[in-house]
């Protein structure tokens, strides 16, 4: 009977530390420190930051997402894009041709076959 209390307490107490304790301590602890967005104080030292994306007949959201990217506030230089489309037969590829002067260090690759997205992303 003791053994089923102690297993009964333990289970109860992960439980509420998931979903209770863990989230309050937390935010008690995010009060009390800074956000870490001065951690770079200059803009040279910040990373380069690659985005990779697979596009297949993405006409509709595609030059959403590049502006979504290119308007982040992180500085433009610093970004790379790199694009697979597998195939598209709508005007995905037109489109993100088009978006290329916006962008610094830019790789678009166009495969011939459709070959998943796997593949397009290790293009």
């Amino acid at each position: 009977m003791l053994l089923l209390e102690i297993f009964f307490w333990t289970a109860f107490l992960l439980i509420a530390h998931s979903y209770l304790l863990y989230p309050i301590f937390t935010q008690l602890l995010g009060r009390f420190f800074n956000n870490n967005s001065s951690f770079y104080s200059l803009e040279e030292e910040l990373p380069l930051v690659s985005v990779l994306m697979a596009a297949h007949n993405e006409e509709q959201v595609i030059e959403e997402k590049i502006g979504s990217i290119l308007n982040s506030n992180y500085p433009s230089s610093k970004i790379e894009i790199l694009i697979g489309s597998d195939r598209s037969t709508d005007k995905t590829n037109a489109i993100i041709k088009s978006m290329l002067i916006l962008i610094n260090d830019f790789i678009f690759s166009n495969s011939i076959t459709e070959q998943g997205k796997l593949i397009s992303l290790t293009i």
